[in-house]
């Protein structure tokens, strides 16, 4: 997975780190309103009988998804908050 890297002609450490925490947050919605959303049996039944189990897969799916993409952001979000934390320590001289 490709991190940004903190430098001085890029994007401040801050920055990113906001900007990813806010799409972090925004996967964190959908995934409550993806899980609000999810199927109701009663909704599929005259489909078939099969319908509602495929509605509940075809949701799971859809759940593990954005789950993996919010842990990949939180990886990127760890490891932009490790990299300020390093400039910090050698702005301070303790690195």
């Amino acid at each position: 997975m490709m991190i940004p890297t903190i430098h001085l002609n890029g994007t401040s450490g801050e920055e990113l780190r906001d900007q990813w925490t806010a799409a972090q947050r925004a996967i964190d919605d959908a995934i409550t309103a993806l899980c609000d959303a999810g199927p109701n049996a009663r909704d599929y039944y005259v489909q078939g009988p099969d319908a509602a189990l495929q509605a509940q897969r075809e949701h799971e799916d859809r759940m593990k998804q954005l789950r993996s993409m919010r842990n990949d952001i939180a990886q990127i979000v760890d490891k932009i908050e490790e990299q300020i934390f390093e400039k910090e320590l050698t702005r301070h001289g303790l690195r």
